[in-house]
């Protein structure tokens, strides 16, 4: 396994400009949401070049959060040649806790497209 690249993007602008999330589901769905995590993992594989690409969108907190999503809530997607796929978590604790954990599930998202493919 190869990485080809990474974009952080914190603003509905970059998400839109850098990996081509559609602005109407920016304004429809949100950037916390499962149709913005497709949309981002779509744009990283495509701008990237690579066979999968993973999208992390959510409230690592400590403020944010909805009533539907708390903060907590990240979604991951992951894009392949086979399609894309989005999960949803909840995560607790710190900011930092969540993103950690949510780095960690990134990860095994890609280990099991790994696995899968051989």
């Amino acid at each position: 396994m190869v990485l080809n690249g990474g974009a952080v993007t914190y603003t509905d602008t970059v998400k839109h400009r850098v990996l081509g999330v559609s602005e109407a589901t920016l304004s429809t769905y949100t950037a916390v949401s499962r149709q913005t995590a497709y949309e981002m993992a779509q744009g990283a594989r495509r701008l990237f070049g690579a066979d999968i690409a993973v999208s992390l969108t959510g409230y690592a907190g400590p403020d944010g959060g909805t009533e539907d999503d708390p903060v907590g809530t990240v979604y991951l997607g992951r894009a392949m040649l086979q399609g894309v796929t989005v999960q949803r978590f909840v995560f607790s604790g710190s900011r930092d806790d969540v993103r950690e954990a949510a780095t960690c599930a990134a990860l095994q998202l890609m280990i099991d497209a790994c696995v899968q493919s051989s």
